[in-house]
């Protein structure tokens, strides 16, 4: 989809999966009375029961959610290796680059905001060095080009457990995380992981 001129009345960039936290975010946000471009990145690998989620959640709360396809097969990329060089490191292959940099294409499409707000959970997650060397470097590049960007989580200070809480009932049944293809959760993956423990730890 197009970014450019989508709207000058929005006042901040929402990164949306339709998981715990950014579900969590998005409702501060309009609690707040803030009008979010909201952002959901398409990007296959059987996320897309994901989106459905993510659009029925929008749609609750009556923001502006938008799509983005981003689909790679890494035609230059030996996938085991890929997956060997991450697997050893102990985390996913990043997909926290590809999005951090889409969020930087929108908002240098929309220039009149200066607020992108990302989920974080103040537990499980972790913040690590080159995380922040990579969001100050963003922030570096749209500042060049006089767009003052702030990227941050407002909820970052919250477990995953406390922002899960604040979402309002109605909408808890349709947060989905699991990476797999099924509408059920795998209770395998990290995701299912995750939420398995958040639950444990009440």
């Amino acid at each position: 989809m197009g970014t450019s001129n989508i709207s000058v009345n929005h006042d901040c960039i929402v990164a949306f999966s339709g998981g715990v936290e950014s579900t969590a975010l998005l409702c501060h946000v309009v609690e707040q009375g803030m009008n979010p471009l909201v952002i959901h990145v398409e990007v296959g690998m059987g996320w897309r029961q994901q989106s459905e989620c993510a659009d029925i959640i929008a749609s609750n709360l009556d923001v502006d959610l938008r799509y983005i396809e981003y689909v790679n097969e890494h035609p230059l990329t030996n996938k085991q290796k890929l997956l060997d060089h991450y697997f050893d490191l102990g985390i996913n292959p990043p997909f926290f680059f590809t999005w951090c940099n889409i969020m930087q294409i929108v908002n240098i499409n929309n220039p009149h905001i200066h607020k992108i707000y990302y989920g974080f959970n103040n537990g499980i997650d972790k913040h690590t060095d080159w995380v922040d060397d990579h969001f100050r470097s963003i922030e570096r590049v749209l500042g060049a080009l006089n767009i003052p960007t702030k990227m941050s989580a407002p909820l970052g200070h919250m477990t995953k457990k406390e922002q899960w809480d604040s979402i309002p009932e109605h909408l808890q049944k349709y947060v989905h995380s699991c990476v797999h293809s099924s509408k059920r959760a795998c209770g395998k993956c990290s995701k299912c992981t995750e939420f398995l423990h958040m639950s444990e730890n009440k």
